[in-house]
This record gives structure tokens, sequence and C-alpha cells, in this order.
């Protein structure tokens, strides 16, 4: 086997489950709904992992970004999430657990 077919199936293996077009999809949603994804992190080290968002947007975020952006997350990223910390602006703003999301938002599609 050649060490460049080797080197794409370790990049595979280490891509996991969720491709890079649905998580680049999930950013350009959050960009349409008027935030720059700085970062996107998704820990699964136990369970459903831990869903982490970096976001900037012009000014401070109102209670209707949090329900905007809680609603992004619950419908369109594409794995499941055991708890979402979204952070805006560089200040930590928000965490809820899975059962907060539920009934927060939308159900996942």
């Amino acid at each position: 086997m050649s060490r460049v077919v080797l080197v794409v199936l370790c990049l595979f293996a280490l891509a996991g489950c969720t491709s890079g077009a649905t998580v680049a999809d999930f950013e350009a949603e959050l960009k349409n709904a008027g935030y720059e994804v700085k970062g996107v992190e998704h820990d699964t080290a136990i369970g459903d992992g831990v869903l982490k968002l970096d976001l900037a947007m012009s000014g401070e975020p109102t209670d209707a970004d949090w329900d905007k952006i809680c609603k992004v997350a619950q419908t369109r990223y594409p794995d499941d999430i055991g708890e979402l910390q979204v952070t805006v602006n560089g200040k930590y703003g928000l965490s809820m657990v899975a059962r907060e999301l539920r009934q927060g938002c939308d159900e996942r599609p």
C-alpha cells in the first residue's frame, strides 16, 4: 500500500462520523444567522459529548440571539449533542445539557 493511500485512510479514520461538508453547512447556517464562527469543537470523549461554539457578533447577544444559536445547534448540527457551550465575543455565555436543548428548541429532524 502506498504512503499516500495510507495517509488518506488515516485521515478518514481520524475524521470520525461527522463529514466536513455537514459541519461546514452548520457553520454556514450560523453565519447566515448573523454570527461569525471562530471555532467549533465537539469533544465526544464521554457519551454524545460537548459541542463548544466560539462565535463573534457586533454588540452583545440578546435573549433572541441565544434562542437562535440554540435552535441552529439543535436542528442543524449533524451529530447528537450531550451539552452545548457557547462563547460570544470572547465571553462565556451559555451552557445547556441535551435535556434543556430539547425543551428549549425544536426537536432534531
